[in-house]
């Protein structure tokens, strides 16, 4: 009888595998996710932070925060976005944050009522191979019936939280989260969600790895009758 060898562990990757800026992977997943990074020659964003706190009435107030590495070639000046909320009291009004030695400024591109779409430019440009966090304030919004929030990647994302205080709201009724792929597949994240009840709030928390362009994550919650 002829002994099976064992299948071999994947080799570590090699230091030219790696994209400049990032660890080596942990995983087959991570590595994957770099391959296709490398071939991409795009800037990316290693952390997403989109954080949100909500008053008793619904009135929220967005944070982002966004660290990007710059794979590409040119040095990268402007960078788009886009924030629509259901319920709005009139055009968002955006503002941006500092951090670390680039400096931030919103440039307004399209308004309606619940949208506003955006740009980021920062100064000095982020050049190839430099990392920058760039980030923003967004007031105007407000979360009166339905509880959702709907976050699409609009480039390679390495790590994403979504997190958010919804002041008031006293129990937390239920909670789900979907991820929809570039290619229209659809799978639940909801056992990536964390949630606590503090001192009357309701504090919820999302976190995914490893996102492709276009990749849409929703959040959906729903708190005690009674309240926002």
């Amino acid at each position: 009888m002829l002994a099976v060898e064992p299948d071999e562990p994947h080799p570590p990757a090699r230091e030219a595998d790696v994209p400049a800026g990032l660890a080596p992977p942990d995983d087959d997943a991570e590595r994957a996710w770099q391959q296709l990074v490398r071939q991409a020659n795009a800037s990316i964003e290693l952390d997403v932070q989109i954080s949100f706190d909500i008053a008793e009435d619904g009135r929220a107030t967005l944070t982002g925060r966004h660290e990007l590495l710059n794979l590409s070639a040119k040095p990268v000046a402007r960078l788009a976005r886009e924030l629509w909320f259901e319920h709005t009291d009139g055009p968002l009004r955006i503002s941006p944050l500092y951090e670390g030695g680039h400096r931030v400024a919103i440039q307004r591109v399209h308004d309606t009522e619940n949208l506003a779409k955006f740009a980021c430019l920062v100064s000095p440009a982020i050049q190839p191979g430099e990392a920058a966090v760039v980030g923003y304030t967004c007031d105007g919004g407000s979360f009166v019936s339905d509880h959702y929030w709907q976050q699409t990647a609009s480039r390679y994302i390495r790590q994403l939280s979504i997190r958010l205080r919804h002041r008031g709201a006293r129990q937390l009724v239920t909670c789900t989260a979907v991820e929809e792929h570039p290619d229209g597949a659809q799978n639940s994240a909801t056992e990536a969600l964390e949630w606590d009840e503090q001192d009357g709030d309701v504090v919820l928390t999302l976190r995914r790895k490893l996102l492709l362009p276009n990749q849409i994550i929703t959040l959906r919650w729903d708190v005690a009758r009674g309240s926002a």
